[in-house]
């Protein structure tokens, strides 16, 4: 009977302790941080927004856009980012879409001025980011039909001197956190984690073709060869089995891209000759497609020093690191669409750094006698032609 009325004593001790601590965590469990529930006194957003719009140099360089392209981006991703609660206030749209522009740089500093916490701003960017390319995709960087082929050989030719080209092509590996699952598959050999990106551009530096995700464990030859871009072009993409004469001449070649030592040689990819034995007829061809090349190494530099999230290592999973990555060249593309090229600086050619790196010199090339008839073709054309 003792033994019973002891426990009973001590049970009644420990109640009020064990209610206590109940109520404690309860006060923990917060919808919202306390410091983080002053975002709309405190938040950077909330004070800068209406100051910026006075200041169109200063927007530019917060949003890295102009205001017009800014608010006619959000009429057409507003509603997707919509969010609905009746039991606290919810992020705006516009806000959701400011963080995600703010993204190139550090995600802590972007918490600390803006006011959310680390997880809410990953999660913002990984929606934003999923909006943007599913809403935009097809009308600022759709695959180019015959006609826009068509134009855009005439401007590669106008504006770069290389006829019946229709885009350069480059390819980059983009360093991403070492992932949780499937590690050594992109673990490249140049010692670090990295998934690639490989564009076509076109005479004006919009991105008309976007490939990313292959590992960076495959050789650089791969890449191309596996990648959906090449079995595209192999089925007739872009018109690359459609021969054209070319300017002034009755010499019909076909469409190709323009690309670097790295890429094989094909009817449809055009290479630089060999260094050894380089005559002075091949040195020419070297020379002209070389500058015509320019157009994608511009372009890569110009996303790099723009949203220089790139120049860093990606702290997220390879499938939202090939998500920012497709978002950032659609980016690019709008703002080519909405002001033109006057902010860009094209001038300004790819930095040299280590997150960023082209392909190594390691690729095979097992040329057909027709894709070495039509660069000899280009040779003597540039020839007469200078």
């Amino acid at each position: 009977m003792a033994l019973h009325e002891d426990l009973c004593d001590l049970y009644a001790l420990e109640t009020p302790l064990l209610l206590a601590r109940r109520r404690a965590q309860k006060r923990r469990q917060q919808w919202v941080n306390d410091i983080l529930s002053k975002r709309q006194m405190f938040g950077e957003f909330s004070h800068m927004c209406k100051d910026l719009k006075k200041d169109e140099s200063q927007y530019f360089g917060y949003f890295l856009m102009k205001c017009d392209t800014f608010q006619c981006l959000l009429n057409k991703v507003q509603d997707q980012l919509k969010k609905y609660s009746t039991f606290r206030e919810t992020i705006s749209p516009e806000e959701r879409l400011a963080v995600t522009l703010r993204q190139g740089f550090k995600k802590t500093s972007v918490c600390h001025c803006l006011y959310f916490n680390y997880v809410t701003v990953g999660r913002i960017i990984h929606e934003t980011c999923n909006v943007i390319w599913e809403l935009l995709r097809n009308d600022h960087a759709p695959f180019p039909s015959e006609e826009q082929v068509d134009h855009i050989a005439a401007e590669f030719y106008r504006k770069w001197r290389f006829p019946n080209c229709v885009g350069s092509i480059d390819g980059k590996h983009i360093r991403i956190k070492c992932p949780k699952q499937s590690r050594s598959m992109y673990y490249n050999y140049k010692k670090y984690f990295s998934i690639v990106l490989q564009g076509v551009v076109a005479a004006d530096y919009r991105f008309i073709c976007i490939d990313v995700g292959a590992y960076g464990k495959q050789s650089d030859s791969g890449i191309f060869g596996y990648s959906n871009l090449a079995k595209q072009l192999e089925r007739g993409a872009l018109k690359v089995n459609c021969e054209t004469e070319l300017p002034g001449t009755e010499l019909p070649v076909p469409y190709v891209l323009v690309g670097d030592e790295e890429y094989p040689l094909k009817t449809f990819l055009m290479r630089p000759y060999p260094q050894r034995r380089l005559g002075s007829e091949e040195e020419i061809f070297n020379k002209r497609l070389a500058h015509a090349r320019q157009v994608v190494e511009c372009a890569f530099g110009i996303v790099s020093n723009k949203w220089r999230i790139l120049l860093k290592a990606l702290e997220v999973t390879p499938e939202r690191a090939e998500q920012i990555v497709k978002c950032i060249c659609l980016l690019h593309n709008i703002i080519i669409d909405k002001e033109g090229m006057t902010d860009l600086r094209p001038t300004t050619v790819e930095p040299s750094n280590p997150h960023l790196n082209r392909f190594a010199t390691r690729g095979e090339n097992r040329s057909t006698a027709r894709a070495c008839d039509v660069r000899d073709t280009f040779k003597m054309y540039f020839v007469n032609n200078p």
